[in-house]
């Protein structure tokens, strides 16, 4: 799964990698809002340990940010938590940024 900065096709983009396990230490401290020695036992992980896949996710979520990089999420996230995708939502393709064709029935 990508986030890019909209309006430039991703093949024109250079790339952040996000792991699985700092996307859900992002979750767990970011959204959540959970104190990291709590965060760090939810993913079975020493306090240290967690804090430093945290640091090394909001470094690479910084880097995509403020250079315009494309962001993956290596092996994509959960079904029920991925969003929309942008070729979805938008009607253009993530990889191309081309309007995409859609038929209407009804």
């Amino acid at each position: 799964m990508y986030f890019k900065p909209a309006g430039v096709p991703l093949r024109e983009l250079e790339e952040s990698v996000l792991e699985m396990e700092e996307v859900e230490a992002l979750r767990l401290a970011d959204l959540e809002g959970q104190y990291q020695e709590e965060a760090a036992r939810s993913m079975g992980v020493s306090r240290t340990t967690f804090s430093r896949i945290l640091d090394s996710g909001r470094r690479k979520v910084a880097d995509a940010v403020l250079r315009g990089k494309a962001i993956r999420i290596s092996n994509g996230l959960p079904e029920q938590d991925a969003p929309e995708l942008p070729c979805k939502v938008l009607g253009r393709c993530p990889m191309c940024d081309q309007p995409l064709e859609t038929t209407e029935t009804g």
